[in-house]
C-alpha cells in the first residue's frame, strides 16, 4: 500500500469524525473535495473501498 493510500484513509476518516453525526452526512463530492484540500486523490471506487476499510 502506498503512502497516498494510507494517507487517504485517514483523511476519509478524520472528514467522518469531525464532519458527520447522525443527523448530517456527506457525500461522495464533499470527500473528494476535502481530499483535494489536503493535496490527495482518489476515485469513487478507491473512496468506498477506503470507507470499508
Amino acid at each position: 500500500m502506498e503512502k497516498n493510500v494510507r494517507l487517504r484513509v485517514l483523511y476519509v476518516m478524520e472528514l467522518f469524525v469531525e464532519q458527520t453525526d447522525s443527523e448530517k452526512g456527506v457525500t461522495m463530492q464533499e470527500i473528494l473535495d476535502w481530499l483535494g484540500e489536503h493535496d490527495l486523490t482518489g476515485e469513487r471506487k478507491s473512496i468506498y473501498e477506503d470507507i470499508h476499510a
